[in-house]
């Protein structure tokens, strides 16, 4: 999960925002610098050596305002990563749930209603030919068993779907024996 590219956005800017707080850090400190060197007077004809050291004063709150601005923002930027992270994760479970449904509904149809579908219009063709059927009657089981594919059609398409939305919601491929059935029984 942590590996989504909706998520990789916001590690993005985390670390970004961390350098720049480590940037902010690091002139927040002070910066003492020394010079020496060799000074001549050619007015009294010496040569005299000098050295110096600069020291700002209240150099650790010099800079105090940007540290803290930057490290809001880092943690805004945390904020929003966790509240991706939700919207994500609701994502993901609702996309888990509508593929199972469809998976539930796959499996019924080719299970529970396809089969005796086909046995009645086997039966009910068997009976017309007889003629104990009317043509209507035929047609009826005929586009019942019709409506029952259609809606296994639809159902196997949806979860594919559904699987597919969670493969681009994880950026992990989504393997399952039962979406390897589903493809073969559809066709």
């Amino acid at each position: 999960m942590l590996a989504s590219p909706n998520l990789e956005v916001y590690v993005q800017q985390a670390r970004l925002q961390e350098a720049q707080v480590r940037l902010s850090q690091a002139s927040n400190q002070a910066d003492l610098t020394w010079t020496a060197g060799i000074r001549r007077s050619n007015d009294i004809a010496e040569t005299g050596f000098v050295a110096g050291l600069n020291m700002p004063l209240f150099s650790g709150e010099r800079n105090l305002g940007d540290y803290q601005k930057q490290q809001a923002l880092l943690e805004q930027v945390e904020a929003q990563k966790q509240s991706a992270t939700l919207t994500l994760y609701h994502q993901l479970n609702m996309a888990l749930s509508a593929r199972n449904k469809a998976l539930l509904t796959v499996e019924t149809l080719q299970n529970s209603i396809i089969p005796p579908l086909q046995e009645a219009l086997t039966w009910v063709e068997q009976t017309y030919m007889d003629g104990r059927f009317s043509y209507l009657q035929w047609v009826s089981t005929s586009q019942e068993l019709l409506n029952a594919k259609q809606a296994l059609i639809h159902s196997a398409q949806q979860a594919h779907q559904r699987a597919a939305d969670i493969e681009s919601l994880t950026a992990q491929p989504l393997v399952s024996s039962l979406s390897n059935s589903l493809s073969s029984n559809t066709q």
